[in-house]
């Protein structure tokens, strides 16, 4: 419900504001919408909530902590997320300078509120940061709010991460001489996604022999024990090949699929992208990891259709009046099919022309990935030294 309150108060795109509506249940949606109108009508209401559950923060393991190591400065990764919020209303009851860095380019307008703000913000980009700007007025501006460029790709400039197409498609058990379609699962748990349907035409599509060129499907699993695995529904397939990424949210629940998230997990994906034709995606952040090689981008996000049956507890949301996918699809860096069966055309049309809405993909990565220097992560560094540099600075002239 404060979900839906701090979108529709900032006028910001709300029918994601919810973990139920990533199951479309229409139920739930109606529970949290009711909740979030309540709090549109008596908003002191919310903020007393709002306070309530701060003070349920107040952690006497953090407080503990904080005694014994007397820190000068928190740093956190994602400030959205329980844990860190309890650290960071800790910190900031010991007075204790904050800096959180933002984990994601949708987390500022899809994650709903921070409720626990930092004193300085480190963002990706200029678009993230008047997101920030816009959403916390009272809290942020030009001064506290960090553009320093995307962390986890630097890589693409200081490691020798590239491998030979050979051998990594040897490694995978694919053909190096057929076009490569690259689908980026979300998993087959949710219906309304219509993953199932997308590779039910791909995988059709490789049989018939309808792509223009010779070509091979690599579907990437989701890393999660909770999403159904692709390579257990649709089994051997000539020409479809599994990629399993070696990173899970849900580290030690699974033999199968335990944290190992390293460097050798990050190459991996930079070549599986590098060594790709074309990209199928759901405007994930994956399309930022794309826009690097100029690959050709399809997000496979449907809106209602006659061609849809639904169950009467589930619909399809407005996934692409997502806010911080708009910019993108005003800028004509990817293509969108209206139904799974456009997925043959569309592809098609990436094959046969590699270029097509380059412009937009070039627009996309000079305005969502700055700097391209490989030094984001020297740039979180030297705002963290600054910051300790100045405490030190004003407790000698004191």
């Amino acid at each position: 419900g404060d979900r839906f309150h701090f979108a529709t108060d900032k006028k910001i795109h709300g029918v994601y504001m919810n973990r139920y509506l990533y199951k479309a249940n229409l139920w739930n949606e109606r529970q949290t919408k009711f909740t979030g109108l309540i709090f549109n009508i008596f908003p002191s209401l919310n903020k007393w909530m709002g306070k309530f559950i701060k003070n349920q923060l107040d952690s006497p393991y953090y407080c503990q902590l904080i005694e014994k190591y007397k820190p000068c400065l928190v740093f956190t990764t994602h400030p959205f997320i329980e844990a860190e919020n309890q650290l960071l209303v800790n910190a900031e009851k010991y007075g204790i300078k904050t800096i959180s860095l933002i984990h994601s380019w949708d987390n500022l307008t899809g994650k709903g509120r921070i409720h626990c703000i930092p004193g300085q913000l480190i963002v990706w980009n200029e678009v993230m940061k008047q997101e920030a700007l816009m959403l916390y007025p009272e809290n942020f501006n030009d001064k506290n709010v960090h553009v320093v460029g995307l962390p986890q790709h630097d890589y693409l400039v200081n490691d020798n991460w590239l491998q030979d197409k050979n051998d990594f498609f040897q490694k995978l058990g694919g053909n190096p001489k057929k076009k490569v379609i690259t689908y980026i699962s979300r998993g087959g748990k949710y219906s309304h996604y219509r993953e199932q349907e997308n590779l039910d035409v791909l995988i059709s599509g490789l049989e018939k022999s309808q792509f223009i060129e010779e070509a091979q499907l690599f579907i990437r699993e989701v890393a999660s024990h909770d999403r159904l695995q692709y390579s257990d529904v649709i089994g051997d397939k000539e020409n479809v090949i599994y990629d399993h990424p070696e990173v899970s949210y849900f580290p030690n629940t699974s033999a199968t699929y335990q944290w190992s998230s390293d460097q050798n997990a990050t190459y991996h994906l930079g070549n599986l992208l590098q060594h790709s034709d074309v990209i199928i995606n759901f405007g994930s952040t994956i399309s930022l990891d794309s826009v690097y090689f100029n690959k050709p981008l399809i997000w496979s996000i449907y809106r209602t259709g006659s061609d849809l049956q639904l169950s009467k507890n589930e619909h399809i949301p407005d996934e692409l009046g997502m806010c911080h996918l708009q910019p993108i699809l005003n800028m004509k860096a990817v293509t969108i099919p209206n139904k799974p069966s456009d997925l043959i055309e569309l592809v098609n049309d990436a094959l046969r022309k590699p270029d097509l809405l380059k412009k937009g993909r070039s627009n996309l990565r000079e305005q969502y990935c700055p700097y391209y220097d490989g030094k984001a992560g020297k740039r979180i560094a030297n705002i963290i030294i600054d910051t300790i540099d100045k405490l030190e600075y004003i407790k000698n002239y004191e």
